[in-house]
């Protein structure tokens, strides 16, 4: 997916005089990644209509993330995620809940807007649940009321979101803090495994045969992700980051 967004930037860079046009042809944009290899039809919509909506976005520079920052710091949080998640003829294409919350949590992150979250419904907007999420959730305990009968898979992310909420805040953690941890804690168990059979029982990345001390050792030796990943093709950055949180969690005398 990286690499067909590589791909689909080098066309909006050498364009990018002219994205912003209402007569720059869309279609002609779409033609140019896909000659430079953005084959996916999905990936270059999205691309489309991001463009689409930075268009239509002059007071903020035509620009997402400015008008994400403004949004959330006058309280209007919830404006954006409406924006982004794709539903009917709305929303930009492929961006479903889950990465429109990842968006908007790692905006407010990054930049410390944790502040002007001022109602449930806002940190609604910035929990993202998956998989990972939802294992960590119930190793910590965080469990959806076993008297209310979720009908559907949006009606139970939204009320594990409640309940996780509703524990961060009786124990004064960051909810948002808390769900990309959780994110990160789930996703070090899915990826190492400890076998006793395999590299005589080091942790090792699932699949990889690749052990987490040695991608330890690179890290502590100065090497950027990038080149081990060059070195070891198989490997992907979350890999490499589920080999720091487990370092982390054993450091910490935690079972992951």
């Amino acid at each position: 997916m990286l690499e067909y967004f590589w791909h689909a930037y080098k066309v909006l860079d050498r364009n990018r005089l002219r994205l912003l046009n209402p007569n720059f042809s869309l279609d002609y944009l779409d033609l140019q990644m896909e000659r430079e290899g953005v084959k996916n039809r999905h990936d270059r919509r999205m691309v489309i209509d991001s463009l689409k909506m930075a268009r239509n976005l002059d007071i903020w520079d035509n620009n997402i993330t400015l008008y994400t920052l403004d949004r959330v710091r006058n309280g209007k949080i919830t404006e954006v995620y409406k924006a982004l998640v794709h539903k009917g003829d709305r929303g930009l294409h492929g961006i479903g809940p889950k990465r429109a919350s990842v968006f908007i949590r790692d905006i407010v992150m990054i930049w410390k807007l944790e502040k002007h979250l001022n109602t449930d419904e806002d940190f609604i907007t910035c929990v993202p649940i998956d998989t990972h999420v939802r294992r960590t959730c119930e190793r910590a305990g965080i469990r959806v009321d076993s008297v209310i009968t979720p009908s559907n898979d949006e009606e139970s992310d939204l009320l594990l979101k409640k309940a996780i909420i509703d524990a961060c805040k009786s124990l004064g953690v960051s909810p948002l803090l808390f769900d990309a941890g959780a994110w990160m804690l789930g996703m070090a168990r899915d990826r190492v495994k400890i076998n006793r059979e395999i590299m005589g029982g080091k942790p090792v990345i699932r699949g990889r045969r690749i052990p987490v001390e040695q991608i330890l050792r690179k890290l502590d030796a100065g090497i950027l992700p990038d080149d081990i990943i060059s070195d070891h093709p198989k490997l992907t950055l979350d890999d490499i980051r589920a080999a720091q949180v487990f370092a982390a969690g054993y450091l910490a005398n935690e079972e992951l």
